[in-house]
């Protein structure tokens, strides 16, 4: 997501972390060891992120985010 510079228009952040969701969720499944992957907990972090960006809370979103990078940081 690094250097992601959509529109400021609040849905354009929706789009963004929903296709950064897809990814991450194609890469889960297509981990041998889905359970106990570290990507499931980042994939759990972005899928609130973007339901909070739905419901038009950025500042939740972003918090979300932070979160998802802190679990990459120890991949």
């Amino acid at each position: 997501m690094t250097g992601v510079q959509p529109p400021a228009r609040n849905d354009a952040w929706v789009d963004v972390l929903d296709q950064a969701y897809q990814v991450l969720d194609a890469r889960a499944e297509a981990s041998t060891d889905s359970e106990n992957d570290p990507l499931q907990s980042v994939l759990l972090m972005m899928d609130m992120a973007r339901r909070n960006a739905a419901e038009g809370d950025l500042f939740q979103a972003a918090h979300s985010l932070t979160l998802c990078e802190s679990l990459v940081q120890g991949l």
